[in-house]
């Protein structure tokens, strides 16, 4: 499970602070596929067991407090806000694939120098 402001590809930052002004992120080659979907599949599970135990507490809205609360809204937060990183390093090694395999052309996105 992926809690916190720390995933397995390591490139959550503080709140507030710009992706830019804190760190780049590490672009990884297609062999570090199993790790990338490892890191989503464990997002993807936490955020369906939290999911679950809030609609458990729907009807009882008294057992969930504040510090609580906010601390799930921190860590899926967080997460949420990584998930730019995820797409962004799928479309590169998609986009790789596309322009080594010469089927660039109309409705094709380009690579981009990547």
């Amino acid at each position: 499970m992926l809690v916190g402001t720390q995933t397995a590809v390591g490139i959550s930052v503080p709140k507030g602070i710009p992706m830019s002004d804190h760190r780049v992120p590490q672009w990884h080659p297609i062999s570090a596929l199993p790790m990338i979907a490892q890191a989503l599949d464990g997002m993807l599970e936490s955020a369906e067991e939290v999911l679950q135990s809030l609609e458990q507490a729907r009807p009882r809205p008294h057992v969930l407090d504040d510090y609580t609360i906010g601390r799930v809204r921190e860590a899926h937060g967080t997460q949420l806000n990584d998930l730019w990183w995820y797409t962004e390093q799928l479309a590169k090694w998609l986009c790789r694939k596309l322009c080594a395999g010469g089927h660039e052309g109309a409705g094709t996105p380009v690579c981009g120098g990547d």
